[in-house]
């Protein structure tokens, strides 16, 4: 979610993926799961982009993330984050002894 207050711009390599000020995007990293992805976030200051953040991320099957673009000094972005991991399957539940006939 940017919330800069200035268009913005993720880029993994060559992908880019333009993010509206108080606009939202879902991005997929070009890795395989467990792997790391680097990339930039870019802001648009006086009529061009310019880095305002560098990112490397560690992509987990069982994590989900959404991350929130916010204003940093001069050009700088601060990129705050929340994970949500996928709880643990609970053990299975082991059948109690018998109840005794009366």
């Amino acid at each position: 979610i940017n919330l800069t207050g200035r268009p913005a711009v993720v880029r993994y390599g060559e992908a880019r993926r333009a993010i509206a000020p108080n606009g939202d995007a879902v991005i997929r990293p070009p890795t395989d799961a467990r792997g790391y992805a680097s990339g930039q976030i870019l802001t648009l200051v006086d009529g061009e982009y310019r880095p305002g953040y560098n990112i490397r991320t560690f992509q987990q099957p069982d994590v989900r993330a959404i991350y929130f673009l916010l204003a940093g000094q001069g050009d700088g972005v601060l990129l705050k984050g929340i994970e949500e991991r996928k709880a643990p399957e609970p053990p299975p539940v082991k059948p109690g002894p018998k109840a005794a006939s009366r």
